[in-house]
């Protein structure tokens, strides 16, 4: 059976991307993307799908990338996409959510001259891998020596490799995808495959490889935006503390990154360029899948049922953290209530010591005024007993004191 679907190519810098604006359950992304990207007059590299937006979710729109990958340059053109369906006239900037990614991004457009610029999510985690004793490269010394301290970025949505100097061939892209497929499995995997000397200069030949595991496709892409945003990371920390601006050419168009390194980290980085947007169009697909697709869409059936439960973890993690936090929350407030009732029995127990220190120098004043009189009495006393004496012998009488 044929359905006719309305999509739009974008061309962020050659890296043609279809979206699909027909809405799909998941399970069906992989049969409905093969068909789009066999389609030699597309010339579509990848495909998404623009989703209805939640409200009050914050985000001006949402799109998926077929394999659930996060992409920058499919975001940065859903971008453009986005801000033209509102009706952005020249510069502004929309809230995307996509695919790949747990947080909202601002993507900066100018709709007039179809320049974007996003600010793409900070990777995950930096490290370096040895992949000097892969059978890649050539016998140059110092091609070797980087590939002992490669740089392995992880976007959470796809990790990438940022070599220098390694001819970019299938050969080469199918040792590593194997070798980092085995050791981190990640839903996709890029290989950006440097010159000789990027980083060094501001000027930094790329030429971006891309696997998606759940659609089990590779693309020597036109262009890559997470790619060079992974580049721009990696050079920046090789250079530290500053701010860096890199310029990559790629084999469809050129992507411009501004990085900031701060702390011993990537503290943001940015990529821009330009977006060519078609109009809107229809395309005519079969929607009795045949068995390969059938496979495929098992495939992302488990992979949506894997991502529900990691989600459900997540959440379920939150939902503790979020009862830790009202425990500690109610901890504090015990915790002032307490110090309260300290200060204010200091303040007792401060007012208890100076009435008794006042009682004690009464009673001490009172004291010594009571043996005053005694001594007077005695005084007097005695005196008495003088008078009363008079005349007579004074060794007859007895004082007895």
């Amino acid at each position: 059976m044929k359905k006719k679907i309305k999509i739009m190519v974008a061309d962020p810098a050659g890296n043609i991307t279809i979206f699909v604006k027909d809405s799909f359950s998941r399970e069906k992304y992989p049969a409905v993307a093969g068909q789009l990207l066999a389609d030699k007059e597309l010339k579509g590299e990848q495909v998404a799908f623009i989703l209805d937006t939640p409200a009050g979710g914050g985000a001006d729109g949402k799109m998926e990338m077929c394999g659930l990958e996060f992409c920058g340059n499919g975001s940065r053109s859903f971008g453009l996409i986005t801000a033209k369906k509102m009706g952005i006239k020249g510069k502004g900037s929309v809230n995307v959510d996509v695919s790949g990614c747990d947080e909202i991004l601002t993507v900066e457009v100018d709709t007039e001259k179809n320049y974007t610029k996003i600010k793409m999510p900070n990777p995950l985690s930096v490290s370096k891998i040895d992949l000097s004793q892969l059978p890649i490269g050539d016998t140059d010394s110092a091609i070797r020596q980087q590939l002992k301290r490669a740089a392995v970025l992880d976007f959470g949505g796809i990790l990438h490799v940022v070599l220098k100097g390694v001819t970019a061939d299938r050969k080469n892209f199918d040792i590593i995808k194997d070798y980092m497929m085995e050791k981190y499995n990640p839903p996709a995997l890029g290989v950006m495959f440097c010159g000789k000397d990027a980083g060094e200069k501001e000027l930094c030949p790329l030429v971006p490889v891309v696997y998606v595991k759940d659609v089990d496709t590779t693309y020597f892409e036109g262009s890559c935006g997470s790619g060079t945003t992974a580049c721009a990371a990696a050079f920046g920390l090789e250079k530290g503390e500053g701010t860096y601006r890199f310029v990559f050419p790629q084999p469809a168009g050129t992507i411009e990154s501004t990085v900031v390194i701060a702390g011993g980290k990537v503290d943001m980085v940015f990529i821009e360029g330009l977006v060519g947007i078609s109009p809107e169009m229809e395309k005519e697909i079969e929607e009795k899948f045949t068995e390969a697709e059938k496979k495929q869409q098992e495939k992302m059936n488990e992979k949506i049922k894997e991502q529900n439960e990691i989600i459900q973890k997540v959440n379920n993690s939150r939902y503790q953290l979020d009862l830790v936090k009202i425990k500690f929350e109610e901890t504090n407030i015990q915790c002032e209530k307490l110090s309260k009732v300290n200060d204010k029995l200091k303040i007792d127990l401060d007012t208890v010591k100076s009435d008794n220190e006042n009682l004690q120098k009464k009673q001490s004043e009172e004291l010594k005024n009571e043996i005053k009189n005694l001594e007077s009495l005695m005084d007097s006393f005695v005196s008495w007993l003088r008078d009363a004496s008079y005349g007579k012998d004074m060794k007859d009488i007895y004082v007895i004191g």
